[in-house]
């Protein structure tokens, strides 16, 4: 089951062609059977190569419960909305969050320059008429 989508170095059209795509995923049934050993996996993609490693004794997190109603294009428009630059290069991580006392899939937002942070933004994923592209 896919548990979180982490995009490094996203710009405002979705594109990510000088950073690192990476999906985690994780299998309920290995952690209960065998938590310490091979329960997930991650799948990246960099800008000339794909790659599948294992994950071992690490956290996992919680699978998400349906798939991203929303598209990395849908989170820059609301992080624009909400005065991100648009010229700007993004990490942007899907992965279920604690928002408002639930625990919901949560977009994370954020736009760094030399580690001193520019802008942050947390948004629920509920695009309801633009499925992901």
């Amino acid at each position: 089951m896919l548990t979180s989508i982490d995009v490094q170095l996203a710009d405002a059209r979705g594109i990510s062609d000088t950073g690192t795509v990476a999906y985690d995923f994780v299998s309920p049934s290995r952690m209960a059977a065998k938590p310490s050993g091979t329960c997930g996996v991650r799948v990246l993609r960099e800008p000339f190569r794909s790659y599948v490693r294992e994950r071992r004794g690490e956290a996992y997190g919680v699978p998400l419960t349906t798939a991203p109603s929303c598209s990395i294009v849908n989170v820059w428009e609301e992080a624009i909305r909400k005065g991100a630059p648009s010229n700007a290069r993004a990490t942007i991580r899907l992965e279920m969050r604690q928002h408002e006392s639930r625990l919901v899939p949560l977009w994370r937002f954020s736009i760094s320059d030399d580690d001193k942070v520019i802008f942050n933004m947390d948004l629920v994923d509920s695009c309801p008429t633009h499925p992901p592209s």
